[in-house]
């Protein structure tokens, strides 16, 4: 062909579109496969997220129900130590009204000995 005349609109040249097609091909087969992996790492991210946030929710309740015992044994033992400090006033009383009482100083030794057994624990 070198060398003729030409006119306008003639076709002078066909590209065989075989090798853009299958270039398209690959670059949409590689779009759809981040396109994927994208959806899977925001289904993991999500998953985890919610994990993180049932493990706080349960550490939080575990610390509150923790707390909350505490504060029930210490309550008892203060109860405990009022009884005790009560036993010991009115032994101590009768002690007193009675200094030669044998049976007030027995109960006011034995309220004393309760006392120190329950403020050692």
């Amino acid at each position: 062909m070198t060398g003729q005349q030409v006119t306008a609109g003639q076709v002078l040249v066909t590209i065989d579109p075989t090798n853009a097609q299958n270039a398209l091909a690959v670059a949409q087969a590689q779009l759809d496969s981040a396109a994927a992996q994208a959806n899977q790492q925001q289904a993991s991210a999500s998953n985890q997220v919610a994990s993180a946030s049932q493990s706080l929710t349960n550490a939080q309740q575990t610390a509150n129900l923790d707390a909350s015992q505490q504060a029930s044994a210490v309550a008892a033992a203060q109860t405990a130590v009022n009884n005790d400090n009560a036993t010991v006033a009115t032994a101590q009383a009768a002690a007193s009204a009675q200094p030669s009482s044998q049976p007030a100083q027995n109960a006011l030794s034995a309220a004393q000995a309760s006392s120190r057994r329950t403020t050692k624990h």
